[in-house]
Formats: C-alpha cells, structure tokens, sequence
C-alpha cells in the first residue's frame, strides 16, 4: 500500500475553535460534499478520520471479557448481541483454565443469527459476528407479511373444516420468528447507530416488538374459527377481524395513512359486533379484543412514518 503524505497547517476559526481542510482528491474519491458528516477516531497518537455514511464505521475491531461470575449473570448471549450492535466485529471471551470449560460459552452463542463462526484459542473463545447486509430491512417485513397471509388462510381452514392444521401453524409461526427476530436485529443496530434525531427509526424500532407478538395471538384464532365450525355469526366477527388486521399490518408495511383511516373505520363497525355478540360468543370477544389492543398500538406507532411518506 502507499502511503501519501501531506502537510496542512491548522487554521484558527473564531476565537477557540481550529480547523484543517481535507484533501481535495480524497473528498472526491469518498463522494464526500459540503454538510457530509464525517467521523473522526483518536487514537492516541494519531487520528483516523473516516467517510461519513448512514451508520457508524466500525471503530473497534475486537472487544475481550473475561468469564466472570457478572457476565454470566448477564447472559452471554445478551453480552454478544451488545458487541455485534455496537458495531465490533467480534467478542473475545477469555477463561480460566484451572477450572473453566469453553463449552459454556459456545452453547451460548451458538445458533445466534448475528455470528458467523466461533473458534477456540489457548483460554479463549472469539466469536466472530456477520458482517451487515446492504439489503434494505423492508425485505425481512415483506417476507413476514406473507407468512402472515398463509397464517389467516390457515384460520380460514380451521372454521371451513372445524379441524385446526397445527403442524401448518407451527411451521408458519417459526418462519415469521426467525423473519421477526433478524429484522429487529437489524432495526436495534440501525437504531443504536443513529443520532437520537432519527425520530422515524426509534419510532419503528418500537413497533417490532408489537410484530413478535402479533403471530401467536392470531394463531389462537385458529382455535376458535374450528370451534365455531360452519357458524356464520361467529366467521363474521373473525373475517372483520383478518380485514382489520390486514390493513393494520399493510399500513406499517406501506407507512400509509389511507391504510391507517380504514383500519380505524374497521376497527369501529368490529368493536361494535363485538359488544354485540359478547353473550353468545364470550371467548372469541376477549380473543379480538386483545388483538385489536395490539393493533392500536401498531397503527400508533406507524403515524408519524406515514406522515413522512405523505410529506414527501
């Protein structure tokens, strides 16, 4: 590699602050423009000035701990996650060998979707994390909306057939799992690498709890659309409830405030029916209730990204 070497001198701006202007080859081999930002690393003896992007280069390469009686309170796993979303490229977990074991620390971070490879030294563990995907977030919420398509045609089989596909159900829940979990991860470290500004990303950081909740409480639908098997009355209430559920769901997917309105229009003439049948169906009213908690909460939190949508 060669080395090119320049001497600036350091300019005074105002009455305290310095400054140096930056090569003007480099800016333009970086892209970089007027109001770029930029990130400046001390270290020591010299500083390390790197390209500004939407997140944050990774400064460290490499963070170590040892195997203490704190970090594994903590959790292991939890102290590995916190490296990877700080940006490091890999944790380093030293122990004593007189009278610990690695086999501790591997079952810990094994199968964790964040690492790539783990390996042993003399008295040491290093897990190495992945390296970040440029692949857009969205791509993990669009994937997850069809498996959350597949899980209401299933609903839709349990009341036509008053037999629950549980084995469908399963596979369908564990797929949006692992969907729901790498796209928090991805959302967590997009969030952990942006000024607090960023007001629309924590607002959607918020909400991806609310999708890890939502499979589950649907799938219970499933137990009551068999109930109610060939009960008109009774599908009413759950086909209004998919209908909301979808336009929930679609809004936070397409940040739209249309979505939003019909939810709410939905979700009105729903809680209606509700009130209604709480005498003859008191299960499947508490069921949708609950849902409809959840889906609030979603619709809420999806406002202020619609509104940027609709600014733009």
């Amino acid at each position: 590699m060669t080395l090119v070497v320049e001497t600036r001198k350091i300019q005074r701006l105002g009455s305290s602050s310095l400054v140096v202007t930056l090569p003007k080859n480099w800016a333009r081999k970086n892209n970089l423009r007027p109001g770029d930002p930029i990130y400046m690393v001390d270290e020591g003896g010299h500083l390390k000035i790197v390209p500004g992007s939407d997140k944050k280069p990774c400064i460290y390469e490499e963070v170590t701990s040892k195997l203490t009686r704190n970090l594994r309170e903590v959790g292991i796993e939890k102290a590995a996650k916190c490296a990877y979303l700080n940006g490091y490229q890999s944790l380093r977990i030293e122990y004593a060998a007189s009278y610990q074991k690695p086999d501790e620390i591997i079952r810990a971070v094994e199968g964790l979707p964040f690492v790539s490879s783990i390996r042993e030294e003399y008295n040491t563990v290093v897990i190495e994390f992945k390296e970040d995907e440029e692949d857009d977030p969205q791509k993990f919420l669009r994937r997850m909306f069809v498996e959350y398509h597949n899980l209401v045609e299933a609903i839709r089989e349990a009341h036509e057939t008053g037999i629950v596909p549980r084995e469908t159900i399963s596979r369908i829940l564990g797929d949006i799992e692992k969907l729901h979990n790498t796209y928090r991860l991805s959302i967590n470290k997009i969030c952990s690498q942006k000024t607090a500004r960023e007001g629309e990303k924590m607002s959607r950081h918020s909400a991806t709890s609310l999708l890890g909740v939502l499979p589950r409480m649907m799938a219970g639908l499933a137990e009551s659309a068999a109930r109610y098997h060939g009960d008109k009355e009774a599908w009413n209430l759950i086909d209004k409830l998919v209908i909301a559920f979808r336009e929930a769901v679609g809004s936070y997917l397409s940040e739209s405030l249309k979505r939003i309105h019909l939810y709410q229009q939905m979700r009105g003439k729903l809680s209606r029916l509700v009130e209604q049948a709480k005498g003859e169906y008191p299960d499947l009213a508490v069921r949708i209730e609950d849902i409809l908690l959840v889906l609030d909460e979603l619709t809420s939190d999806t406002i202020c990204l619609a509104l940027r949508g609709e600014r733009k």
